[in-house]
C-alpha cells in the first residue's frame, strides 16, 4: 500500500463517506462484505489482486485444501474464531497465535467467552436471529432492521 498516496488522496474520508452511502443504499444481505465492497468501489481499477494464498478463506480451503496459506481471511460470523460459535473449529489455532502476541493477556477471557458461547449464543444470518442453548436452537425470528432499533425511534 502506498500510504503517502492514500493520505494525499484523502482516502480515509472517501472510505468513510462511501461506507455511510453503502449503509443507506444497499440491503443488509447485499452489504454483508462491507469492507471489501467499499474498498472495491473507492479504488475501482486501481487494485492489484494478490495470489489466493494471501487471502485464503474457509470456503476457498474447502475447494483447494492443499493450497499453501500465508494469510487466513476469516469471512462471515461463523468463520471468525472470536465469535463464540459452538461449531466453530477455527478457535484453537487462533488461540495458539494469540498466545504469541502482545495480547496474550486476553487469552483467558477469549477461552471463557468461547466456553460461554458453547452454552449460549445468538447469531444473525440470512435475515434471521437464532439463539442456541448447548448447541440446540431455542428460537428463530426475523432480524431487526436498522429502522427498527431504539435509536431510530422518534
Amino acid at each position: 500500500m502506498d500510504c503517502e498516496r492514500l493520505r494525499a488522496e484523502d482516502a480515509a474520508r472517501r472510505l468513510i463517506e462511501d461506507t455511510a452511502r453503502c449503509a443507506r443504499e444497499l440491503t443488509p444481505d447485499f452489504f454483508s462484505a462491507t469492507d471489501q465492497v467499499v474498498l472495491n468501489r473507492v479504488f475501482q481499477g486501481r487494485i492489484l489482486p494478490l495470489p489466493a494464498r494471501y487471502g485464503m478463506t474457509g470456503a476457498m480451503l474447502r475447494l483447494r485444501p492443499r493450497e499453501p496459506i500465508v494469510i487466513h481471511h476469516y469471512m462471515g460470523h461463523y468463520e471468525k474464531p472470536w465469535c463464540n460459535v459452538a461449531w466453530n473449529r477455527t478457535w484453537p489455532p487462533y488461540l495458539r497465535f494469540l498466545l504469541r502476541t502482545p495480547w496474550r493477556g486476553e487469552a483467558a477471557r477469549f477461552v471463557l467467552g468461547h466456553l460461554w458461547g458453547l452454552v449460549w449464543s445468538v447469531q444473525t444470518k440470512n435475515g434471521h436471529t437464532r439463539a442456541f442453548l448447548f448447541g440446540l436452537r431455542v428460537f428463530k425470528r426475523a432480524a431487526r432492521r436498522p429502522s427498527q432499533t431504539k435509536e431510530s425511534l422518534p
